[in-house]
Order: C-alpha cells, then structure tokens, then sequence
C-alpha cells in the first residue's frame, strides 16, 4: 500500500505531512477529493472484517493510523513460525530456484516484523554484514548433499560470499550438473543396441 500511495503521490495523506485545511481555505475541495480516493483504497485492500470497524471513519490519516496502532507490532507467534520453519526448511526435492524463493520469504517476513533501527553509524554496517552471512550459511546448510563442492567453495571465498554471488554459484552448478547428465543420457541411448541388430 505504501508503495502504492507513493506512486500516487498520494503519500502525504496518511503520514499526515499534509493535513486536513479549513472548510474555508481553497484547496479543501481538492483536499477532501483525494482524501475520499485514498480512503477508497485503504477499505478496498483490506478484508471484509477489518474493513467493518474502519468503514464510518472519514480521514485517511485516521484510517492508517489505527490500523498501524492495531496490526503493525511485534507479532511473536508469526515470528516463532517463521523462525521455525526457517530451520525445518532443507532443499530436499526442491529445485534451488524454489529452495532459495521460499527461504527469502520467510526472511523478508521476519525482517518485516524486526526491523533493523534507522542508523548511519559504522556499527549498523557491521551488524548487516553479519546478517548477510548468516543468511549465506542458512541457504549452505539446507542444500543436498549433490551441493556439497560448491558449498565448500562458497565457505572457501575470502571476503565471505553475499547472498546473490552465493545463489548465482549454486545455481550455475545446478545447471551445469544438468548438461552433464543430459549429455551422459544421449551418449547412453547412442551406444545401445538398437532392436533386431546383431553383433558378429
């Protein structure tokens, strides 16, 4: 929604860097106009039930903030899910695409109900770093066995892999592992005998 209302330009209703003016001034008209749009799409994105205990409030400010004040805290069941299912979470029969798909979602839900504190100092850096690594070693360690070479290499690298450089590796040598065994199929059909021929 907030990725909606900044493409609008429409962001300053809810953050309420532009208030509500008098009846009076001139721009109310304008104001109230795209107030009521705003409101439109809050009450549409949201389900029927919420919907019903917001739907008599007139300001989208108003509107935002109470579903802030109810919805946007720490959720700690979600969180214990989502960390759970994080260390249940193995590639298995999954291809590495899906595997690596599924694993950052539960990562950007985790990082949407914790996130890191607005700061510019070399600390912050520091601590990010360390995410980024841990996220390395949580996709290294979920992988099959088949993966187990590049894996070592990727632990091997010096400064430690970023998540993508790491994905681009495993991916490269899933499909190189592929071509080897496509090519291993042809050759196997080429040289079998074929019915009805003979060997003298």
């Amino acid at each position: 929604m907030t990725v909606a209302l900044l493409a609008r330009n429409k962001i300053q209703f809810v953050n309420r860097k532009l208030s509500q003016p008098d009846e009076d001034y001139e721009d109310y008209d304008a104001w109230n106009r795209c107030n009521c749009l705003v409101v439109s799409w809050l009450l549409h994105s949201i389900s029927q039930e919420i919907c019903e205990s917001i739907m008599y409030m007139d300001v989208a400010a108003d509107i935002w903030d109470d579903l802030q004040e109810r919805f946007r805290q720490r959720n700690a069941p979600r969180i214990f899910q989502a960390k759970r299912s994080m260390q249940l979470l193995n590639q298995g029969a999954m291809d590495v695409t899906t595997y690596f798909t599924r694993r950052k979602a539960l990562w950007d839900l985790i990082q949407e109900y914790r996130p890191l504190p607005p700061c510019q100092c070399g600390a912050m850096k520091i601590i990010q770093g360390y995410q980024e690594e841990d996220k390395v070693l949580e996709i290294l360690i979920g992988l099959n066995e088949s993966n187990s070479n590049v894996r070592s290499r990727i632990l091997m690298q010096e400064p430690p892999s970023v998540i993508n450089r790491a994905y681009a590796s495993v991916i490269q040598e899933e499909r190189q592992r592929e071509i080897c065994f496509t090519n291993a199929e042809t050759s196997k059909d080429t040289n079998t005998p074929t019915a009805g021929s003979s060997n003298d």
